[in-house]
This record gives structure tokens, sequence and C-alpha cells, in this order.
């Protein structure tokens, strides 16, 4: 099978129903229709707990990951809107994901980032092939955090993310983890197995 990625979208107002409707869209495509990863990225605006309940209740035991943005991508379109969610499912049988939470972001941004390199070494995996990182982008020290982050892991890994955002309203940020929406934390996922990450930048 290899790996295979599948995106739904959904731009209904209601958080439960735009939560599990992209979950839904994103696990029909793939093999057999289950994930082992999701990547959830939605507006703000949404009650985010009932968002996040909407993508549990139809998961299943995929691991969960994300934060919100100004906006959503997709391959159909750019929805820089009220409500918008996607949601990426990901299903591998070459690929491991493992996610984490660090909370206190802003009062304590360098330990997040030591925290997270320990996290990452007691996997002890010589198989680790990429970081993804999603910390609150309204609070917090970014540099100090991947610096003290990249510094304490046991070897050289790429990592790679962006901060979460609020659709310019600059009051709160989301950070998604398991069954959680949470504020003022590091969202994180640890992808392991055979590969190469190929990095693109883009912005705006």
């Amino acid at each position: 099978m290899g790996t295979v990625s599948f995106v739904g979208k959904s731009n209904d107002p209601s958080g439960f129903q735009a939560g599990s409707e992209a979950t839904r869209a994103a696990v029909r495509g793939l093999p057999g229709e289950k994930a082992d990863l999701l990547m959830v990225f939605a507006t703000a605006t949404y009650d985010q707990d009932k968002l996040i309940a909407g993508v549990r209740s139809e998961a299943g035991d995929a691991r969960l990951a994300g934060c919100t943005g100004e906006g959503v991508i997709s391959r159909q379109e750019s929805a820089e809107v009220e409500f918008a969610v996607g949601v990426m499912a990901v299903s591998s049988d070459l690929l491991r994901f493992h996610t984490f939470l660090l909370p206190d972001y802003s009062g304590e941004s360098a330990r997040c980032g030591r925290d997270l390199a320990a996290k990452v070494n007691e996997l002890e995996a010589d198989d680790l092939i990429g970081l993804v990182v999603l910390p609150d982008g309204l609070r917090g020290n970014c540099l100090h955090f991947l610096e003290n982050l990249t510094r304490n892991l046991n070897r050289p890994v790429p990592v790679v993310g962006g901060t979460a955002g609020d659709g310019f309203l600059f009051r709160r940020t989301f950070q998604y983890h398991g069954d959680q929406a949470v504020s003022d934390g590091v969202a994180a996922v640890a992808i392991r197995g055979r590969g190469d990450l190929e990095i693109g930048v883009s912005h705006g």
C-alpha cells in the first residue's frame, strides 16, 4: 500500500457537524477507510470542543494533531472564511506516527522544547524521519522553543510546522491533540519509518 492521504473539508457552522463531515470525507478516501493519523486545521470561530468531538466520532483509533489558523487550504480551494475545517487522513504501512502535547508554552517556551525533545528521545527510534510542531502563535517564544528542541534531540532530525492563528482576531488560538483542543500549548507529530521527508516553504 505504501502511504496514502486524503483530505476532507467542511464549512458547516456547527462544530460537531463540520468535524464529522470533514473527517468522514477524508477517511472514505483511504484504502479500507482506516486512518493512522489525522491532521486537523480549522478556524478559531468554532466551538472547539464540539469540533474535535465531531472529528473523533469518525476517527476510530487514529492519532490526531492540528491547530487553528487563518483559513483552510485544500486541493479544491483556500477558504479564508468564518467557518472552515480541513482534515487530512493518512494511512501507511511504511510510517508510524506519535503525537504529543506540551502545555504552558507562554510561561515555559524553552522547557517545552526540552520536554518535547525528551519525549522524542524516549522513542529510541533510529528510523525517525521528521517532526511536525504546531505552537500557539499568539503566546510564547518560538525561537527559544526551537533552539531548545533541536539542541536536546539525540540526533538531528528535520523540524517543520507553523504557528496556530485565529483569523487576525489576536485573541486565542487552539492546538489539537487526541480528543483535546487547548490553548497556550504545542501540538507535535513525530514521523518514523522508511522514506524521505520533502520540505516546501510557503507564505501568504
